[in-house]
């Protein structure tokens, strides 16, 4: 009698795609170009601890949450819009990008003379 170890089985893999840092980073990115490019939306934020973000190797993306089962966007809006017709319309924009429900939180309205330059606050 040898002593070699016993077989162990391995699960399967499922075929289903995983999420990956290089999926994610390209996910996030365009749902930041989406979003960004719908008017009324001033910029990204945040948090107020600078937690709302997508989390990626050497840098992140600012204001997009991914989760497995849904999506956050947090955005400073341009004073005098329509909030609600604002969050529609970047929801309109994002959902289809991320694959999933995606929830919109204005975190601040911006009045046109505090520019700031900046595509995100914190």
């Amino acid at each position: 009698m040898t002593d070699q170890p016993a077989a162990v089985a391995h699960p399967t893999r499922s075929s289903a795609p995983t999420q990956t840092p290089d999926r994610d980073g390209e996910l996030a990115d365009a749902v930041l170009a989406a979003v960004t490019a719908v008017p009324g939306v001033a910029a990204m934020h945040s948090g107020r601890f600078g937690e709302v973000a997508t989390y990626l190797p050497g840098r992140r993306v600012p204001g997009v949450q991914l989760r497995d089962d849904r999506a956050e966007v947090h955005i400073v809006v341009h004073w005098g819009r329509d909030l609600l017709a604002t969050a529609a319309a970047v929801r309109l924009a994002a959902e289809p990008l991320a694959g999933r429900l995606v929830h919109v939180v204005i975190e601040d309205v911006i009045h046109p003379s505090d520019r700031t330059g900046s595509k995100e606050t914190t």
